[in-house]
C-alpha cells in the first residue's frame, strides 16, 4: 500500500444501526467525504437532521398510540404518516449520493450495517492495527 492519508470504511457484517447514524458517521468526516465522493456535505448535513427530527416525531408517535390507548389511531395515523415522511426524504439523500457511495452504504428500509468511518495515515515500515467494536443491535 502507497504511503497517504486514506478514508477507511469499516462495516459490521453482524450489527444493524438506524440509517440516520450510518448518516451521521458521513457528516462526522464531512471533510474527507467531500474530497473523495464530491458531494455536497452541508445539504447531507442538514437533510441528516431533517430525517433525525422526523425519526424522533415517529417515535414519539409509536409511544404515544402504546401510552394512549384510546387514542391510539390518532397516534398510529401520524406514526404512518411520519414513516412515509422519512421513507421519502432517506430515499431523497440516498439518490442525491454517487452510486459507489449508496452501496457502500447498503441502506435498506431505514437500517443499514453499522459503519465506523474514519481517516487514516499509512506510512512505510508502521504497522499498526485497529479493533472496533460495534456492540450490539437492538431492533
Amino acid at each position: 500500500m502507497v504511503p497517504a492519508e486514506y478514508l477507511l470504511f469499516i462495516q459490521s457484517k453482524a450489527t444493524t444501526a438506524k440509517a440516520t447514524d450510518v448518516l451521521s458517521q458521513l457528516t462526522a468526516n464531512a471533510k474527507e467525504v467531500k474530497d473523495v465522493f464530491e458531494i455536497d456535505t452541508e445539504k447531507l448535513s442538514k437533510d441528516t437532521e431533517e430525517l433525525k427530527d422526523i425519526e424522533t416525531k415517529k417515535d414519539q408517535a409509536y409511544s404515544d398510540a402504546m401510552k394512549y390507548l384510546d387514542a391510539g389511531d390518532k397516534y398510529i395515523d401520524e406514526y404512518g404518516k411520519l414513516m412515509k415522511e422519512g421513507s421519502a426524504k432517506l430515499k431523497a439523500i440516498l439518490e442525491g449520493m454517487p452510486k459507489d457511495l449508496q452501496n457502500s452504504l447498503a441502506i435498506s428500509e431505514g437500517y443499514g450495517p453499522k459503519l465506523e468511518i474514519k481517516k487514516i495515515t499509512v506510512e512505510e515500515t508502521k504497522n499498526s492495527q485497529t479493533n472496533t467494536d460495534f456492540g450490539i443491535t437492538y431492533k
